[in-house]
């Protein structure tokens, strides 16, 4: 008999992807900073850097969030970078002051991230048809 996979209920499987998002965004921002530090990225290209770290842990930590769903997919990683993007924005306020400026452009492409990890896993694998 096979092993039974636990089930999560969906806040913790929601709490589990928007954390896997905040910590690869941690890593992602700690390389940025030694390759800024390093001279390979300029600090004309920091704000290109972030968002693209901001994408990349969005589509990383939604695919962790998706794989735990069975169903549903494609909402439950929505709102799985919702907390993601709400954490940002509270870390900000904290530490910043201010809302950041270009909203739209650090919101759109963590949610785009997250579409693409959610249709990826939801993609059935093809049948061998037997002769």
């Amino acid at each position: 008999m096979g092993k039974k996979k636990a089930v999560r209920s969906v806040p913790a499987q929601i709490a589990i992807g928007s954390a896997a998002e905040l910590g690869f965004m941690l890593a992602l921002t700690a390389v940025m900073a030694a390759l800024v530090l390093g001279g390979a990225i300029g600090q004309g290209s920091i704000r290109t850097a972030a968002l693209c770290a901001n994408a990349l842990a969005a589509f990383l930590g939604s695919l962790l969030a998706a794989k735990g769903f069975s169903q549903r997919r494609l909402p439950m990683t929505l709102l799985s970078v919702g907390g993601y993007l709400l954490l940002l924005l509270l870390g900000n306020l904290l530490f910043v002051g201010e809302a950041p400026s270009g909203a739209l452009a650090v919101c759109l492409p963590p949610i785009g991230a997250a579409i693409l990890a959610a249709l990826l896993v939801s993609r059935k694998p093809k049948t061998r048809r037997r002769r």
